[in-house]
Order: structure tokens, then C-alpha cells, then sequence
């Protein structure tokens, strides 16, 4: 089976529990299921070096982060 739920806006947490309904009436629900609305972040734009010492920095403007958290690059 497949639901589609559309108008969901990026970033926000929805909860969801499925029933099955017959002529006998409704089933109980399911567990409950929290979704968060979000979509693959942005390209990381190419990112610059500079030397400081005998360190280099890496430089690059954080991309997009589709409605989720970017936790690692």
C-alpha cells in the first residue's frame, strides 16, 4: 500500500499512525511514526585553501540543508 500526503513544508516534523477499515468497522492504529519533511541538501560549492603557517584552511559556504541538519561533510 502506498499513501502520499502532499502540501508538506521542509523542515517540519509530522506524525502519522495507519488504520485498517473494513465492513466491520476500523482496526486499531499503529505505533506512531514521526517524518520529518526534508529533501537532499545542496552541492557543496567548491571550496578555497589557505595557508596560515604551517596549517592550511579549508574554506566553503555550507549548502542548503534540505529541512534536516547537516551533521557531516
Amino acid at each position: 500500500m502506498f499513501i502520499e500526503k502532499t502540501g508538506l513544508t521542509t523542515g517540519t516534523t509530522y506524525k502519522f499512525v495507519i488504520k485498517g477499515k473494513n465492513e466491520l468497522g476500523e482496526g486499531e492504529g499503529s505505533d506512531v511514526i514521526s517524518i520529518v519533511a526534508a529533501t537532499r541538501p545542496n552541492i557543496v560549492n567548491t571550496p578555497t585553501t589557505e595557508i596560515e603557517g604551517t596549517n592550511v584552511k579549508i574554506k566553503w559556504i555550507a549548502p542548503l540543508d534540505g529541512g534536516s541538519s547537516i551533521t557531516s561533510y
